[in-house]
This record gives C-alpha cells, structure tokens and sequence, in this order.
C-alpha cells in the first residue's frame, strides 16, 4: 500500500458517531493500493469521510514483503470497524496479508467489527485461494520457503475473512458501485453507533410505542412529538428509535440540544447546515443565510424519504427554518420532535409522553450509577430506597445522583441525604430550571405559589386565589401543564413532580423569601417583623397572630387560636379568600361601615359560630362555606338575598332553624342544605335564581312545588319520602337540563315514564327503593344506572339494546331480579363497550360466570399469557367473578393486576368502591388497554398477565378475556364517534364551575404509585360505596 499516513480529517469529536473512549477511529481501511486506491477505495473514503465516520486509511508505499509497523497495528487494534477490500491482486502484497492476520486477531480477541468487501474477485476466489489468489500463494510458497507456517496463518486469515457477512460489488445494488458505497457507509454507521438498546433500562416498551406511531401514517409525512418534563428522557427515546430505524430512509439527521445550539440565527444557520450535511453525507455542505437554508431544505430533500429527530425544541422558530412545511420532504418521511411544551406539537400528527420509570426500574438504573450493578448491596438498600423516592423516579436524577454516591461510604450517604432534603442538587435543580426561566413573570409566579402552597389543591380552588393575585389563572395553568411543569389529577388537583416543586421553593427562598411564607417559624417571625409583613402577599398553615398586612390577600389558617374573629374598617382592604379550619371561632364580626369590594370567598368549615352576619359589605362576595357548623343556628338574611354568591354550603349545619321565606340569588349555582335536620322548611326559590346547576338536598322538599328550573344540572332528592304522583308530569320542562338524578330511600313503585324525556340524563341512583318493581323506559343516553338494595324489584328492560352509551349498572341486594338479567352478561354487550373505547362494570345477582369468557377457574386467581405477536392488537380485557355472601359487614374486594417477566414482578391494585352484601353475585368488567395507564404501557416486555381477586368473603369463580380488535369490527358500523364522559366529564364540568360536590365515585383507584402517576386512577368502575 502506497503514500503517507492519512485519515479522514474529521475528528472524533466532530463525527457524527460519537466515538467513545475504547476506539481512536470509526473505521480502518484495509486495501491494496494499485487495484482500488484510485477508483473504488478512493470513493469510499470520500464517503466515509462526508459522513463524518473518523477513518485510517494507509497509503504509505513500502517494499513488498517488510512488516508492518507497530503504529499501523496499533491503528487496527483502536478501530471499531476494519473494511478489508479483496481485490484481484490483494494476496499478492504480504503487507495486505500481515494486515488480514492482525484484524482477524482484533476480530477474536476485543470484538472488533470485520466488514469483507469483494471488490472484481469472486468470494469463492478469496476463500479457496483460487485464481489470482492461488498464483499470488504459489510465489509466497517459494519466498517464504523458511517460514510456511506464516503462509498457512495467512491462508486461514483469507478463508475466515472470506466466510464473513460482507459486500459483493458486482452483485450488490446491480452493480452500481455508488450505491454499493451509499450502503457500506449506512451500515457502518449503524454499528458505529454506541449503547444498544437493551442496554437502557426500560427503554423498550417506550421505543416500541415511538415506533408504533411511526408507522400508522404509510408514504404520508408524519411528525410526531416527545412531550414531557425535563430529564424523564425524552433524548434517550429519540436516539434510541433513531438508531433503530434509520437505516430505512435514504437520509437521516439527529440535531441534539437545539434549544441551546439554535438560540440566534448564527445558531440557526449551523443547524441547517448539519441537518443537510448529515442527510447528503456531505460534511462541508454549506449555506449562506437562514432563508438559504430553507431553499436548499427544500429542493434538496423534497424528493428524498428522511427521518429528522430535533431533540429539545422550545420555540417555532426552530421548527419553522428547519423543518417547517411538510412539502419540504418526500413521501414517507418521518420528523420526531423532543420538547417540553405541548403546544409546540400543535402541528404533530402524533404525541407521546413517557412516563416515570416503575420502582423497580428506577432501582436499577440508580444502581447501575452508584455501584455498578443492577441491585444496591444489602447494607445500602434503605439509603438507597431513600433515593429513590426523592428522585420521584425521574431518570435525570437517578443517573445525577447515583454517580453523586458512587463509591461514597454510608456515614457519607446519610449525611447527604439530609442536606439534599433541604437543598437540592445543583445539576439536576439547573436543568429543571431551564423550564423555569422560559416561562414570562406571571407563569413564573403562578408555579412558585402552587409548589409552595397550592400543590395537591383543586384547580378551581387555586384559579380563585391566583385570580385574586392578578394573575391570569386559567392560561397560565394551561401553559405550564403544555410545559410539563403542571398536571391535573383525574379529580381536578394540580400536582407537579417533587423535584419541581424543590425547586420553586428554593427560589422563592432564595430571591423572594418574604413575599410567601409556609413554615410556621417564619409565619410567626413575619408576625413581629413589620418589615417583612409589609411584602407578605400569602399566608398558609398560620398558627397563631392578632394582626395582618394590608398587603394581605389570602389567608388560610389552621388552628385558629381565638374565639372571635373581627373585621374592622381600613384592615385588609385588598383580601380575597379568607380560609379558618380547625379552630375554636365561635363568632365572625363584620362591622356594619366595612365594605370589602375584593373579599370573594369565605370558608369557615366546622366553625363554632352560631350566626352569620350581615354581607352587605361584601358585594363581590362568591362562595360561602360554612359546612358541618354544628352550632349554626342563624344565616343573615343578606346571604339570601345576595346578588353574587354563586356557591352555597351549609350542609350538615344541624342546628339551623331560621330559613329565609325566599331564595333570591340570581348567581347561585350551587346550594347543599344537605342534613340541616333542624330546618322546618325548605324556603321558596324565586325565578330570579334561574342559574341553580346543583341542588343538593334530603327531607322537606315538596317537589311539586319546586320551581322549574331550565339550568339545573345535579339534584339529590334522597330520603324525601317522594311517592309516585309526586313526579311534576312534565319532567323535561321542569329540569330540562338534568344530567344527574338521586332518587335513593324514597317509598316510590316505579320510575315515572316521563323521565325518558330527559334527554340529558346520564346518572340515576335508585339504591334502597325498597318498593320499586321495575325499571324500563330510561332516557336513552343514560351512563351510570344505580339501584342496589332495591328488594322487591322484579322486572328491568334489556339494557343491552336501547342504551348503546350505558356503561355501568349496579344492580346488588336485589333477590327477586328474574332473568332479563342475563342479557346484561352477553358478549355483544362487552363488546358494544370495547366499541367506543369506554369502560364497563356490570353487578347483578348470580353464580355463574358467563360460558363466553375464554379462560375460567375456581378461586380467586387466573393467569393469562400475552402473545408477543398481539399485543398491539389488544384493545382492551373482560374480567368477571363471584363473590360469596359476606361473613361480616366489612367488606372489600381488590383487582391485583401483575406483568411478570422472567426476572421482575410489578404489583398493580385496583380497589373497586361498591361491594354488594348478601347473595352470590356476577360482577363483569371491562378494561380498555388506554385505562390501565402506566400497567400496561411496558407490556411488551412481558410474557403473563395475573388477575387476583381479594376479598373477605369467598371468590368462588374468575375469569377473563382479552377483547382484539378484530373482536369488535362488526360492532363498529352505526355507532357514533362521541364517547361518554359523564364519569370524567361531568366532574370536571362540576369543577370548572366551581363546584366540588360529587358522590360517584371511580370503582378502582390504583394504589402501587398514586402518588406518582395521576393516569393510573379510576380504570374501572364498580358502583357507588355505601
């Protein structure tokens, strides 16, 4: 081989393989040079270099039959990758020959990747040294008469090299030795690439949903987006896909940290410029300008099938000069976008969120960082379990603080453990702040007030504070859930991961430390600091003060230690919520002169107050809540009359006799006089409140003389001691809008047939009707149907026909229920549920599981296998039992669902919330795929799935059935694309108005992580809880 000592003139650290610290180069060229220096070889290291793979390549020209020198040696043994290109006169140079035996060493002892390429020479030639090779031997034989055992080392090298994977030329891609090239380079590429993928803990399953959305689009070009917070590993996902997949297109680019590398236009113009470099494999690839850029995009790769990853997106304009319209790429092609804000996908045909490792993920991966190994050492699992949960599983901080721990002893390990419960960690705090310092001053404020005092409190709750402030709530909530910071449980309360809410707390702490105070040390140094009172915005968990800021806004304070609670004129003229539980209030005084134009919301639960005053002074006045106020005895008729208030609560006030003669509210939305037993009458409501939603009440309504009212939403008429003629004839003209109806404990023998007429009726509650007959003629969107311990019905119409929307119905504690109740077990039914992808439980008298279900057994415990080949065509299970009467009255029954592997168990529980008492009784569900949330987004990982019932009574019988989507392709046809959510909606709608009064309750909650995952709760439901 001829000439000086060259190689790519990529560097490692420009290349685009990464190369790590066990190789110095990508690739070692081995070749003779007067066959293909000139013509094949040279156009392969042409490419190899545009490519950026970091290539030797030796073209020194030395005299036939010298060794060769240590240096070239040590080239091949730091080679990841050895190309040996066999020409017609390779064998004829010892050199090339010394180099074959040397790779073939490196090949047997470091691993080290051999790539043969048969360039003009059959393979066949090379492996049985025939042709040119058997005559180059013969003349090998003869000069190397002295030592022919290096001519044999050298024939076994030949015929190991030979029977490798490896390129024809004429025979690869027609011929076309520029195509030939194109393939070489892509698939040294890919095993250039570093870290397989089964070497990233819990990556699998995360890489096979990515890939899963890839495809749904066929020739179309699909953008989908990697949405979450930071440091839950979205980068790793994208790269690990991209590295799975890209051998597929005809280009590829992975732009890393474009939020830092495109952060100005200069930035923006080298990010063109690698983007096109990498897809053309043209290293040098140049543009003038941004707007340059777009144009050479376009016309560059309109025609081309790409696969583009932009990793850590934070604004449009990085979308917009480097992937911009979908035109610019040719059919086929795929754009991945990694990012921390939802609202940048907006164009993205496809969203994923990764989720928080599991426990025992979460462990390894930690582990791996701090020992080594996939399990901590026995005397370091409690620290390290310690970790763990402060890490609330975010990948980021297990691998930060693993390498933090590495190698430290435990006197080390607890004494770090108790600064990193008041200090976070720097690096993991200044990444998560990265999210922080995009956000503009009022998004900022707003997640400083919910990690220090609002988080695990109602989004509606903290929109009224908030607003109270001067902030704008409601957008920016939005933008901080699109930015991963926030998010909203099932039921409406904000969360955010512990570490985020670490480091809100460190900077208030740091930057604003007197403007909001939740230690109640502080509370009470604040309390005799007028300096530090006067800046004091927000107050919680106060326990003990006699003066407040004018400053002031809110307060919550728990424990208040005084029995009277005065407002003076000029005290607190800025407040808004005023909040006191737990204390000893006995009365509440508001002078008469006092007028609070910004007081909105009073709470005063379980008060010893025994009358509240006059609110004339507070005219913005909102929502009044004195709940469970024993000794209430009077309400100011002012409240009564108040042109504002749109939420009144005064349930369980047992002592409340002086009802006004008339409600007059034209706000009111809400009103509960739920268990005021001391009430002589229910007060006449005036036409003026025409907006009521929910009236919850029980005893003394008459409700024929109810006054129609076209908004009500929610009314609870149990234990009314309602009769059949009391119904108002005209049901839909009275509650024209009633989504939710509790009839319970009322002496009624049938259902009015009027009630079909209303049409927006979703929830019915008829439980302990203890005369009702029968049931038929329901309103046809009808969700939730409800009537346990109705002991003498007999008859119900077949639900499985006329209620296509109706997906629970409990109907336990009923003895005399004849057979229309099997027609709620048939198969049609669970499927018409699989249909529209909502969920359904059914409870009924019986003892005998459905003949339908695919896999039955005695007891309380079956075991289903996954097949691998299926699981992206399972769209949801059927799951049944038989509960056995009770042996007492506490009762329970529990949903075990478990993945198992081979090396890994994971314990998921669902609790469901109704249990029925007495009799045997069938209870059949069925769980769509979507509800089982993080369970059985890993199920790709996994071979069985195990059900287990728990109760203490007897499980006689389970079963289950996994429902495909071939299961349901005949149910689809008629069925509409609206998808019930009285179960989520409805609630959600009670809370959007400001309302947090509901009785349903979600039949399975899950309780391994309910702390972590707020996708896992309420997959099932089951009935209402006594």
């Amino acid at each position: 081989m001829d000439g000086a000592l060259i190689t790519s003139s990529s560097s490692p650290s420009s290349s685009t393989t990464a190369t790590t610290g066990r190789w110095t180069y990508d690739v070692f060229l081995s070749f003779h040079g007067e066959d293909t220096r000139n013509n094949f070889v040279d156009h392969l290291y042409a490419a190899l270099d545009r490519a950026g793979i970091y290539t030797f390549k030796d073209d020194k020209k030395l005299q036939r039959g010298e060794s060769i020198p240590l240096e070239l040696k040590k080239a091949i043994q730091e080679s990841m990758v050895a190309v040996v290109v066999f020409s017609r006169n390779y064998a004829n140079s010892s050199w090339c020959l010394e180099e074959l035996v040397k790779i073939m060493e490196c090949l047997d002892l470091i691993g080290q990747k051999v790539l043969p390429v048969f360039y003009d020479v059959e393979p066949s030639d090379v492996r049985g040294q025939k042709r040119s090779f058997h005559s180059a031997f013969e003349q090998h034989e003869v000069s190397s008469k002295d030592n022919l055992e290096k001519v044999k080392i050298w024939r076994e090298a030949l015929v190991t090299a030979a029977n490798l994977s490896g390129w024809d030329v004429p025979k690869t891609a027609n011929g076309h030795e520029a195509e030939c090239i194109k393939q070489i380079v892509r698939d040294i590429l890919s095993y250039t690439e570093s870290c397989p993928v089964e070497e990233l803990i819990g990556i699998k399953s995360r890489v096979e949903h990515v890939k899963a959305l890839l495809s749904k689009k066929g020739d179309d070009v699909c953008m989908i987006g990697i949405w979450g917070m930071g440091g839950i590993g979205k980068t790793t996902i994208a790269r690990a896909v991209y590295r799975q997949i890209w051998k597929e297109f005809e280009g590829s680019s992975f732009l890393e940290d474009a939020r830092e590398n495109g952060s100005d236009k200069k930035g923006l113009r080298k990010l063109q410029e690698k983007l096109l470099s990498e897809i053309l494999m043209d290293k040098d690839f140049k543009v003038k300008d941004c707007d340059d850029g777009i144009c050479q995009i376009q016309r560059r790769l309109a025609r081309k099938k790409v696969l583009i990853v932009l990793d850590d997106v934070d604004n449009f304009k990085l979308l917009e000069f480097l992937v911009g319209a979908y035109e610019r790429f040719g059919p086929g092609s795929r754009i991945i976008i990694t990012t921390r804000d939802e609202h940048l996908l907006s164009y993205a045909q496809e969203k994923y969120t990764p989720q928080l490792l599991l426990e025992t993920e979460a462990t390894r991966l930690f582990s791996r960082y701090a020992f080594k190994a996939n399990l901590p050492p026995k005397a370091y699992e409690e620290v390290s379990g310690v970790v763990v949960r402060h890490t609330g599983h975010l990948p980021l901080a297990l691998k930060v603080l693993g390498s933090h721990f590495c190698g430290r002893n435990l006197e080390f390990w607890k004494s770090a453990l108790n600064v990193l419960a008041r200090i976070p960690h720097k690096e993991i705090n200044g990444i998560l702040k990265l999210s922080f310092d995009g956000l503009n001053i009022h998004e900022q404020k707003i997640l400083l007030l919910v990690a220090c005092f609002f988080k695990g409190r109602t989004i509606n709750e903290v929109t009224r504070i908030l607003d109270s402030l001067c902030l704008e709530a409601k957008s920016g909530i939005k933008v901080l859930i699109e930015k991963s910071l926030l998010t909203i449980s099932y039921y409406g309360a904000l969360g955010m991961h512990d570490l985020i809410e670490e480091m809100g707390r460190c900077i208030v702490l740091k930057c604003n430390p007197n403007n909001m105070v939740w230690v109640a040390e502080e509370i009470k140094e604040v309390m005799t600091t007028t300096t530090r009172l006067e800046t004091v915005e927000v107050i919680v968990d106060t326990e003990g003060t006699t003066s407040f800021s004018a400053e002031l806004r809110w307060i919550q304070w728990r424990g208040y230690p005084f029995e009277s609670l005065r407002i003076t004129r000029g005290s607190m003229p800025n407040l808004v919520g005023l909040e006191i539980t737990g204390g000893y209030v006995e009365q509440l005084q508001i002078d008469k002169k006092v007028i609070l134009t910004n007081l909105k919301y009073i709470n005063l639960p379980a008060s010893s107050i025994t009358s509240f005053p006059d609110v004339s002074g507070l005219p913005n006045l909102e929502r009044l809540i004195l709940l469970d106020s024993e000794q209430l005895v009077e309400v100011h008729e002012s409240v009564f009359l108040h042109e504002r208030i749109i939420h009144l609560d005064l349930r369980g006030c047992h002592n409340l006799e002086i009802p006004p003669p008339c409600i007059r509210m034209k706000s009111l939305r809400y009103l509960c006089l739920r268990d005021c037993r001391s009430l002589e009458r229910f007060p006449e409501i005036s036409k003026e409140t025409g907006s009521l939603s929910v009236l919850d009440i029980c005893e003394k309504l008459c409700i024929q003389g109810l006054t129609p009212l076209s908004c009500l939403r929610i009314l609870h008429l149990d234990g009314n001691n309602i009769e059949d003629d009391d119904f108002p004839r005209d049901l839909y003209n009275t509650w024209p809008s009633l989504e939710e109806l509790d009839l319970t404990w009322n002496p009624i023998n049938f259902v009015p047939t009027s009630i079909s007429q209303l049409s927006h009726l979703k929830y019915l509650d008829l439980s302990h009707c203890e005369n009702l007959k029968e049931l038929r003629q329901l309103p046809s969107l009808i969700q939730i149907l409800i009537a346990n311990h109705c002991t003498s019905l007999e008859n119900i119409e077949d639900f499985s026909h006329n209620y296509k929307w109706l997906f629970q119905i409990t109907l336990s504690f009923c003895p005399k229920l004849k057979n229309e109740r099997k027609s709620l077990l048939k198969k049609s039914f669970v499927q018409k549920c699989a249909a529209v992808k909502h969920r359904l439980s059914i409870i009924v008298p019986g003892s005998n599981i459905p003949s339908w279900l695919s896999k039955q057994c005695l007891g309380n415990t079956i075991d289903l296998n996954l097949p691998q080949n299926q699981f992206t065509n399972m769209i949801g299970l059927t799951i049944c039992c038989i509960f056995g009467p009770p042996a007492h009255n506490d009762l329970y029954a529990k949903l075990y669902i478990k993945l198992k592997p081979s090396s890994k168990e994971k314990l998921t529980q669902l609790r469901p919330a109704h249990h029925p008492q007495g009799l045997h009784h069938v209870w059949i569900g069925y769980i769509p795929v979507d509800f089982l949330g993080h369970v059985l987004c890993h199920g790709s990982e996994y071979d069985d799935l195990i059900l287990r019932f728990y109760t203490r009574r007897s499980i006689l019988e389970c079963g289950i059935c996994v429902v495909y989507k071939d299961d349901i392709k005949s149910m689809t046809a008629g069925i509409g694309s609206w998808i019930p959510d009285y179960d989520e909606g409805v609630w959600l709608n009670m809370q959007s108005d400001g309302i947090s009064y509901g009785r349903y309750l979600p039949a399975f909650y899950d309780q391994s992580e309910k702390t972590r995952h707020s996708n896992t709760i309420a997959v099932l439901y089951t009935g209402l809880s006594e």
